[in-house]
C-alpha cells in the first residue's frame, strides 16, 4: 500500500520540512534530524532572515561563472535559465540550512521536503495537519509539541488565506473596472 499525503516511511522521512506560504514573507521549517538534543523542532523564519546579503553575494558570484563560460557553444545560453534556477535553489537551501543551524554538529540535511501551503492545503482540517506534522516528525514529537506546531502552522495558514482572499477580491475589482486591462467595452455610444 502506498503512503498517503504527508506520510513517508520513517526511514525515508525528510530531515527538514519547509512549509512555504506563497503570499507571506514568513515560513516554517520542521527540523527532524536524528540527534537533536531536544528532539524535533519547528523554526519560524522570514525570507529576509535567510536571504541576507551573503546569499545574494554567493548567487551573484556563481551567476558570473555561469554567464561567462569559456570555450562553450552559443547554444549554452539556451540552458542558462534552468541553470540559474538550480543555482538559486541550491544557494537558498544552503542559506536555510545555515539559518537552521547545526547544534550539535549533525551535518547538512540529507533530504528536504517542501509543503507549499496553497490550494487544498489551506483547507485541510486541523487533525489532518496534525497527522502530517506527526508523520514528518517520524513520531518523535509529543502531543504538546505537536499542539504548538499546529498553532504556528494555523496562524500562518489563516494569514495566507486572508491574503489569497484579498488578492482574489482585488482581481475581481480590476475585472469590472472600466480602466482595467480585463474590462472590455462591447459597445460605446458614438455620440458621447
Amino acid at each position: 500500500m502506498q503512503p498517503g499525503w504527508g506520510e513517508e516511511k520513517a526511514e525515508e522521512g525528510t530531515d527538514l520540512l519547509l512549509c512555504l506560504f506563497p503570499h507571506l514573507p514568513e515560513f516554517l521549517v520542521l527540523d527532524t534530524r536524528k540527534g537533536l538534543p531536544s528532539g524535533p523542532r519547528l523554526l519560524r523564519f522570514t525570507s529576509d532572515q535567510v536571504l541576507a546579503p551573503p546569499f545574494f553575494q554567493q548567487v551573484e558570484q556563481a551567476f558570473q561563472q555561469l554567464l561567462r563560460p569559456r570555450g562553450r557553444a552559443l547554444t549554452y545560453l539556451t540552458l542558462l535559465g534552468e541553470q540559474v534556477e538550480l543555482l538559486v535553489r541550491q544557494e537558498a537551501m544552503k542559506a536555510i540550512a545555515a539559518a537552521v543551524g547545526d547544534e550539535p554538529p549533525l551535518g547538512p540535511p540529507r533530504r528536504v521536503g517542501l509543503l507549499v501551503c496553497a490550494g487544498g492545503v489551506l483547507r485541510l482540517p486541523a487533525e489532518e495537519v496534525r497527522r502530517v506534522l506527526q508523520s514528518a516528525s517520524r513520531g518523535d514529537a509529543d502531543a504538546a509539541t505537536l499542539g504548538d506546531w499546529l498553532v504556528a502552522f494555523e496562524e500562518l495558514r489563516d494569514r495566507e488565506r486572508a491574503e489569497v482572499r484579498r488578492e482574489e477580491l482585488e482581481r475581481a475589482r480590476e475585472v469590472v473596472n472600466p480602466q482595467g486591462s480585463e474590462f472590455y467595452t462591447l459597445w460605446q455610444n458614438p455620440n458621447r
